[in-house]
């Protein structure tokens, strides 16, 4: 843990040193727009008890969107403020795991829950002279954040009861693979959805083979983690 939380607070000093870019707070700014104008219908109490908690910090004419859009320009002084205090010297840090057992004497009263305290003036030392690590670097712009929401596909009416369902066309075809699209017509929505099928009778000829193209499965999705990451804060959906 010692060497994660130097990591850390490497990252938050590039952060304090380099700036947060713009386009952070532009995607974040764009993504809680996008989550505001297409949130799915929630429940009547739930919503009416978290409007309610929320008055008291916003104008009446942001009761509904305050909480969720991000609006004005205090992010990025805010922002500064924060990584301003999050320095190794003002933090409080939580080891739970087996292995710190002999140094936690204590019990909390409630539940009985073993716990201890113990200085890491040593370790806060290590962590503020933590050097800047070269694998670590400041978001770059979401590619995946739409910036035209309107919808190709016409929209229908709901499908009645009988009729049906619309089934994916075959798009033109590469080599060793094909392409199912289908649109969507009824929802209306800028959310895409994209699966991926690994099919071939060369997997299963033997045990070998079955493993070798698992193994090859999770290897390309670590590969290609950060990008469906920023994907899928972006409406984006696969799955392999």
């Amino acid at each position: 843990w010692p060497t994660a939380m130097g990591h850390l607070f490497s990252y938050l000093r590039l952060c304090r040193e380099k700036g947060v870019p713009s386009h952070v707070f532009d995607d974040a700014k764009a993504l809680a727009q996008l989550g505001f104008r297409y949130a799915e219908p929630s429940q009547p109490q739930a919503f009416v008890t978290a409007t309610a908690a929320s008055m008291p910090l916003y104008r009446p004419a942001a009761w509904l969107s305050g909480p969720s859009l991000l609006e004005g320009a205090g992010g990025p002084p805010t922002l500064r403020q924060l990584l301003g205090g999050m320095t190794p010297r003002a933090a409080m840090v939580e080891v739970c795991a087996k292995e710190v057992a002999p140094k936690a004497p204590r019990s909390e009263p409630i539940y009985g829950t073993r716990y201890g305290r113990q200085p890491i003036e040593g370790e806060v030392a290590a962590w503020e002279a933590a050097p800047l690590l070269p694998e670590l670097s400041l978001p770059r712009p979401n590619p995946f954040i739409p910036k035209r929401l309107a919808i190709k596909a016409p929209q229908t009416l709901p499908r009645k009861e009988g009729v049906p369902s619309p089934t994916p066309s075959l798009l033109p075809a590469a080599d060793g693979a094909r392409v199912h699209f289908l649109p969507d017509r009824t929802f209306g929505r800028p959310r895409a959805f994209a699966y991926f099928l690994w099919r071939s009778p060369e997997f299963y000829t033997s045990a070998r083979t079955a493993v070798t193209a698992e193994l090859f499965a999770g290897m390309l999705a670590e590969v290609l983690q950060e990008a469906t990451y920023e994907a899928a804060q972006a409406w984006s959906r696969r799955r392999a």
